[in-house]
């Protein structure tokens, strides 16, 4: 229970009383009014989790929007890292002699991988644009496009 002034005489009345015990002034009961702290600590935290939101969804979008020629360059670069150095040049002149031979697009070989468990080699051609795959069949040399 608070203490208001009186409408009429200015006396201090209890906030519950209906009139005024010094004049008689009938006291209106105007609605209590609250100060919002609730809704403006709401307001912000909305505001505060939508900024993170856009924040994520930007940076999602900066990641994929990256060009598709600097992410072939860089898995170019990590598959003839991986791959290269367990073949030479001859064994790589030989795989694009045989895709060529066989009517295959393979103008420049990129990058050839050996098999790790059996006989043949992975191979890609004009900046990843083509796979193949060679397969040793008992002397018989199997090329597959994929």
């Amino acid at each position: 229970m608070a203490l208001i002034k009186c409408p009429e005489c200015g006396a201090e009345i209890s906030s519950t009383a209906a009139a005024c015990v010094k004049c008689g002034a009938p006291v209106s009961k105007a609605p209590k009014t609250t100060k919002g702290k609730g809704c403006f600590a709401a307001g912000c935290l909305t505001v505060f989790a939508g900024a993170i939101v856009l924040g994520a969804i930007g940076s999602m979008s900066n990641k994929q929007s990256t060009s598709s020629t600097d992410s072939t360059q860089t898995s170019l670069q990590g598959i003839k890292e991986a791959c290269d150095p367990k073949t030479n040049a001859a064994q790589r002149a030989a795989a694009q002699s045989m895709i060529q031979l066989l009517g295959y697009d393979c103008a420049k070989l990129d990058t050839m991988c050996p098999y790790v468990f059996s006989d043949g080699y992975t191979v890609y051609c004009n900046d990843l644009r083509y796979k193949f795959e060679l397969e040793n069949h008992g002397g018989k040399w199997l090329v597959k496009a994929d």
